[in-house]
């Protein structure tokens, strides 16, 4: 045990060995960032001529997150809509309008419908926000056809698992969730893997939490458990499998506030238990069944 400022360390596990590193260029950096003033940081860049001092001091890097207010603001417009206060409405959607045109300004290619050449699934931002034309979702069937897994960051995955399934295309993001190609889920897996790490190659952190998002979509799609549109802490819910003409079989559940909601099905019906107090709805093949007063169980045949 090590006291380090406020802070005990527990080290009692650390093998002396540094599996999460830059190297001796580490303490270089940190000089950097203890010296260096920030409007500097371009001048140290171009003279040390450095991956890791690029990777880490460069503004550039700060455009990574820069696709993430769009939603936000379009929320928070959602939010004055609900409560009655428009007064900064147009000032949100000039900013929304902006910057969805600094993009297609920036990185869009009218001659191909995609932004940033689709680099690392980059057309799924563009689609999620609403911009670009019909080649850029198309490009992004073709391309994750054609791959048969992921070639995604941090980010995309999420975006573009949930935008297949959004838009109809369980089957491919069914595909990439289960490929058996290498670097993927399989092949971490299959070589007796336990986390998720960094890189879909294994490199560097070998449990690292981002890719691991897309298990949200396991149980909105896979097992089809989702909120309707005004309902909180799944009080009104639909369950609506996407994937049963993909996916053999399934059986998962959730907690909510009201107990457990439960969904199993195979190739021929669909079981669902749901507590009491909650609201439910089952939708399979065009058939319907509201869940009555006093039912926990739906059972509906395929």
């Amino acid at each position: 045990m090590r006291k380090i400022g406020n802070v005990i360390l527990d080290d009692t596990c650390y093998q002396g060995r540094d599996l999460y590193t830059d190297g001796a260029i580490e303490d270089e950096m940190l000089e950097i960032a203890r010296n260096v003033s920030p409007d500097r940081f371009n001048k140290v860049i171009g003279e040390k001529k450095s991956w890791p001092i690029l990777y880490h001091f460069s503004h550039i890097r700060e455009n990574i997150l820069s696709w993430m207010p769009f939603t936000g603001k379009e929320k928070v417009l959602e939010i004055g809509e609900i409560i009655g206060n428009h007064q900064a409405d147009e000032e949100l959607k000039e900013k929304i309008r902006r910057k969805k045109q600094a993009i297609l300004d920036e990185y869009f290619d009218p001659a191909t419908g995609d932004f940033a050449e689709n680099q690392q699934g980059s057309n799924v931002f563009a689609v999620d926000l609403g911009i670009g034309d019909e080649r850029t979702f198309a490009n992004i069937l073709k391309h994750y056809r054609e791959i048969r897994k992921y070639d995604t960051g941090i980010f995309a995955t999420d975006v573009l698992t949930r935008i297949l399934f959004e838009r109809g295309e369980s089957e491919l993001a069914i595909s990439l969730l289960t490929s058996k190609e290498e670097d993927t889920f399989y092949s971490r897996m299959k070589k007796g893997g336990t986390t998720i790490p960094e890189y879909w190659t294994g490199h560097r952190s070998q449990c690292h939490p981002m890719f691991g998002a897309v298990s949200q979509y396991l149980f909105e799609y896979v097992l089809g458990i989702r909120q309707k549109e005004s309902s909180v802490c799944y009080e009104d819910i639909v369950i609506a499998p996407e994937c049963m003409d993909t996916i053999e079989a399934a059986e998962g559940s959730i907690m909510t506030k009201n107990g457990r909601i439960s969904v199993k099905y195979d190739k021929t019906r669909l079981e669902v238990q749901v507590p009491e107090k909650t609201k439910a709805l089952v939708r399979l093949n065009g058939k319907e069944k509201a869940k009555g007063d006093g039912e926990k169980w739906l059972r509906i045949e395929h």
